[in-house]
């Protein structure tokens, strides 16, 4: 909200020894702007004084037995580099976002239904960046039945949304339309035995017409999950993956259309009241099915770890950790194909309350992508902090910044380099 409030929006950048950004604003002040972003910051304040709790308490809209949770958001924010463009062609911008949306659930003894939508506005201060319309359709189900210790579970979760892709080891971040859904059939036999079965279907349809050419894709998969626990608390797994990625483009499809496998095992526990998680590990291939072999078939060891701790009652950390095989369109200066990657990437998440009314949390995420066929290697560094106040059960607000680079090993690195820093100041209304 403050670079809005500034007549010159821009901030002249500055790193020090560290490499972190510092600030320095132009001193003219834009009063009857100020003035109202203050207002608007001081309005929960006011709203959670002068309102009794009861008449707007979080669930008091009621549809039968459909709970009606209406929500608004408002941020203001602002970013070093609005598309992640290379170095020496980024554009930095204020920027501000309204988001409106609604969520139900429906939740009876053995079944429960979820439906939510949201509309997400974005309008930048400068008029050469173009204004951006998000949104995002969720639903989700879950029914359960049995007796006498055998349990059957089906679930499902339906995902239509706009958004942007990120820029991770492809070029540029571009804007996308994706639509998955994803089944669960399970089985559990007195909490000692159990069986599952994924299916899913996605596909991916991209803004721009050059890209759609090239990742316009569907993806058809199934995965088969079995666990055994011989202890109370810890389970062995048993995991097999399959997928098909279709190119909708016909000379993309004759070259990269491919089937992928995984196998893998491991262990599942929640060890103590504080601990829980799973590590597994196994064996990846890639299979290209187009008349196109090219650099043949990939294959790879296999991680996956994710694993919650809960210090204390307001303190708890994740660690995620994954290797995986995904499809590039890179292509070297002699027109050599990188048609695969190796992802390597690791997050470490932390968050703690200080108060029952202020949190915070912190996450750093690192990924290290190897294109083994050609003379390249991306780093990507993501580092986020956020704090959050809760004035009520239904008004929050939150401060949050954002520092995302990636590193490239390619000679002429700066083409495909690139920084971004981002802070964002946010309300939220749920009801």
């Amino acid at each position: 909200m403050l670079n809005d409030a500034l007549q010159d929006s821009a901030m002249e950048k500055h790193f020090n020894s560290w490499g972190w950004p510092m600030y320095v604003w132009p001193l003219e002040f834009n009063y009857k702007k100020g003035l109202f972003y203050a207002c608007i910051l001081l309005l929960p304040l006011i709203l959670s004084q002068a309102m009794p709790g009861p008449v707007f308490a979080v669930g008091n809209i009621h549809f039968g037995s459909v709970e009606i949770h209406p929500f608004f958001s408002v941020r203001e924010g602002y970013s070093s580099n609005v598309s992640l463009d290379r170095r020496g062609e980024e554009v930095s911008s204020g920027y501000r976002v309204f988001t409106p949306g609604i969520r139900c659930d429906w939740k009876k003894t053995q079944y429960n239904f979820k439906l939510s939508y949201l509309y997400d506005i974005r309008n930048y201060d400068k008029e050469d960046i173009q204004d951006r319309n998000f949104y995002r359709l969720d639903t989700e189900y879950d029914f359960m039945f049995g007796k006498s210790g055998y349990d059957f579970d089906l679930d499902g979760k339906y995902t239509y949304r706009r958004t942007t892709e990120p820029a991770t080891a492809e070029e540029e971040s571009e804007n996308r339309k994706e639509g998955n859904l994803n089944l669960g059939f399970k089985l559990n036999v007195r909490d000692r035995l159990g069986f599952g079965i994924y299916p899913k279907l996605a596909n991916y349809r991209y803004d721009d017409f050059d890209l759609a050419q090239q990742r316009d894709r569907d993806v058809k998969g199934i995965s088969a999950k079995a666990s055994i626990k011989p202890f109370t608390r810890t389970g062995i797994l048993f995991e097999y993956g399959y997928a098909k990625s279709e190119y909708i483009n016909k000379q993309r499809a004759e070259n990269d259309d491919s089937r992928a496998h995984s196998l893998l095992t491991g262990l599942e526990w929640d060890a103590t009241a504080k601990l829980e998680g799973a590590v597994k590990a196994g064996y990846q291939w890639k299979e290209y099915i187009g008349k196109d072999q090219g650099t043949g078939s990939p294959e790879t060891w296999k991680v996956a770890i994710d694993l919650t701790h809960r210090f204390t009652d307001f303190t708890s950390f994740r660690l995620d950790l994954e290797r995986s095989i995904s499809d590039s369109t890179y292509k070297t200066s002699d027109g050599q194909e990188a048609r695969y990657y190796y992802s390597n990437g690791i997050q470490f998440g932390l968050n703690h309350s200080l108060t029952y009314k202020v949190s915070t949390s912190l996450k750093i995420k690192y990924d290290y992508s190897d294109y083994t066929n050609v003379p390249r290697n991306d780093q990507i560094w993501q580092f986020d902090l956020g704090l959050g106040y809760k004035f009520l059960d239904w008004i929050s607000a939150q401060v949050s910044y954002q520092n995302l680079t990636r590193e490239c090993s390619v000679e002429d690195s700066d083409a495909y380099d690139y920084k971004s820093y981002q802070f964002n100041l946010g309300l939220n209304l749920v009801f």
